[in-house]
């Protein structure tokens, strides 16, 4: 009976692996091959908002690429092209801050296919503006490329909570960044 026992467990184990490694994975390609790492650079709008403001900036950002994901590697907000709205209108951003970089790149098989993780972006604004400083946390933001395979630029979405005046608010994000080197890197 125990030999029946082993042969069943073994037969179980050989059918689960052969199914997990049958499983494609999504990974960053370079001209339809498997690309083995590379560093690209992103740059463009970004909005943020919340049900009391919304400001937009240009941003400039680096990530390392490899296999199934990457990192954002460096993030930065370019405070003169900032403009807000609500409670932001008329803000002057003086100063921001990143933290938690590098931030994890991950490529999901389903939809949207670019997942970006752990973002923390911190503003501090002039003193004309009622907010001093707020702090946006985001679990999670979506990146849907314009094509799979020849990538030039990302749609970014997600949702996260902005920490304004000692409140906690739900808020978003949206944009489009601009790749480089532009159409040579996919997903598959």
């Amino acid at each position: 009976m125990v030999g029946k026992s082993v042969v069943l467990i073994t037969v179980i184990v050989a059918a689960i692996l052969g199914n997990a490694s049958s499983a494609a994975a999504t990974v960053w390609t370079h001209e339809g091959e498997t690309l083995g790492s590379a560093g690209i650079e992103m740059s463009g709008p970004v909005g943020f908002a919340s049900a009391f403001e919304a400001y937009e900036c240009e941003v400039q950002a680096a990530a390392f690429i490899e296999g199934e994901g990457g990192a954002v590697t460096s993030f930065e907000i370019l405070p003169e092209t900032c403009v807000g709205s609500g409670v932001l209108e008329g803000c002057k951003v003086i100063g921001y801050s990143i933290t938690n970089l590098p931030w994890t790149l991950t490529l999901n098989a389903g939809w949207p296919p670019i997942w970006l993780n752990g973002s923390q972006i911190h503003l501090e604004f002039d003193v004309a503006c009622v907010i001093s400083r707020l702090s946006r946390v985001f679990s999670r933001i979506f990146g849907t490329p314009n094509d799979s395979e020849e990538i030039s630029s990302l749609n970014l979405s997600g949702e996260g909570v902005t920490e304004i005046l000692g409140l906690e608010i739900e808020s978003e994000v949206y944009g489009q960044l601009g790749v480089s080197p532009s159409g040579t890197y996919g997903i598959s």
